[in-house]
């Protein structure tokens, strides 16, 4: 366990001080903000037509289409919990839900390739295991996109209580943070696509290629086959229920699925591969 965690560490550190990651971690946060801030202006507008002249019918329904139209649904239940979502708190959840994937093969699309590519992977393998490689890896990549996409989500928090009079921050963190934890299991999907793809393409760059081009199919193939792609709207509906209701439970075990399908294939060739 030392060893692993030693290994994390390692892996982290050399995440932080690599420019291209930097590179990459402003723009993001940089895109990140200005789209939020583009919905924070609208939900700013709402709440001063509020203070002045209370909830109109016509602003409750146009939230309420908005979101039927996102999830499509006509579901009360589902409805009335996003109706009451604070609208900057359903907004950052869909952007980190379509933006991050991308991010998250850009900075590691290479998070086997290019120790594999340059033959680097053959020292450790004299110190450690490939077991502890691998899931040291796995995991400083986890608690790396966590760490960034809940940065981003306190930051847009933080600024529309300030941009906005009698903003609940309090209850944007809660409904924020409960977002956040359910999107860190669809990235972690993401995450362990780049582990696969990584150890199977022997170069780099090709593994940027082939990891780009499957996201693109996930997005693609709901329009044929709604059950095999993670954006499929079902999968995306459910998890927007009350964390005990069956929907929400079944969203969870189909992300995990992808997760771990992809883990075990990963594990399974790095395991066997010729380093």
């Amino acid at each position: 366990m030392k060893h692993i965690c030693i290994l994390i560490y390692d892996n982290l550190k050399h995440s932080i001080t690599n420019k291209k990651s930097l590179i990459f971690l402003v723009l993001y946060l940089g895109v990140f903000f200005l789209i939020a801030s583009f919905f924070l202006k609208i939900q700013k507008e709402i709440y001063d037509q509020m203070a002045i002249q209370g909830i109109s019918d016509t602003m409750q329904r146009g939230m309420t289409q908005f979101v039927t139209n996102i999830l499509r649904t006509q579901n009360n239940e589902l409805l009335d919990y996003l109706i009451n979502t604070p609208f900057i708190n359903f907004i950052i959840f869909l952007v980190t839900i379509f933006g991050t994937p991308i991010l998250i093969v850009i900075i590691k699309y290479d998070i086997f390739a290019q120790d594999i590519y340059d033959g680097s992977i053959r020292f450790l393998l004299f110190r450690t295991t490939r077991f502890k490689i691998f899931i040291s890896k796995l995991i400083s990549s986890i608690i790396e996109i966590s760490i960034i996409t809940f940065i981003a989500f306190i930051s847009i928090i933080v600024w529309a209580k300030i941009q906005i009079n009698g903003f609940d921050i309090l209850k944007s963190i809660y409904s924020g943070t409960n977002l956040w934890v359910i999107s860190q299991v669809f990235l972690t999907i993401f995450i362990s696509l780049c582990c696969l793809t990584s150890i199977i393409v022997k170069k780099p760059f090709s593994s940027l290629l082939v990891a780009c081009i499957i996201i693109l199919g996930f997005l693609i193939l709901p329009i044929w086959f709604d059950w095999v792609s993670p954006f499929n709207v079902y999968y995306l509906r459910g998890i927007f229920y009350s964390p005990g209701s069956k929907k929400f439970v079944f969203s969870v075990f189909s992300y995990l699925v992808f997760t771990l399908g992809f883990l075990v294939s990963s594990f399974v060739v790095f395991n066997n591969k010729d380093l």
